[in-house]
């Protein structure tokens, strides 16, 4: 399991073995507020960058995604 927290510190991203990422509420992580689909194999890293806090990238067995999550 990955995840990474949005840098205001209101969101978790958290991924596994499936192919997407889930956005939770980080103080109600059972709060999903949405799925960022796209990859084809598991995914194996999660990172919101700093500079472009409204944007994710994530990585998997076969492909790099780039989604921005508003």
């Amino acid at each position: 399991m990955v995840l990474a927290f949005s840098v205001d510190g209101k969101l978790l991203l958290t991924a596994d073995r499936d192919e997407k990422v889930r956005v939770s509420n980080s103080l109600k992580p059972h709060d999903i507020l949405g799925y960022c689909l796209g990859h084809k194999q598991f995914v194996s890293r999660v990172l919101v960058l700093s500079n472009h806090p409204k944007w994710l990238v994530t990585g998997s067995g076969v492909s790099v995604f780039a989604k921005s999550v508003n």
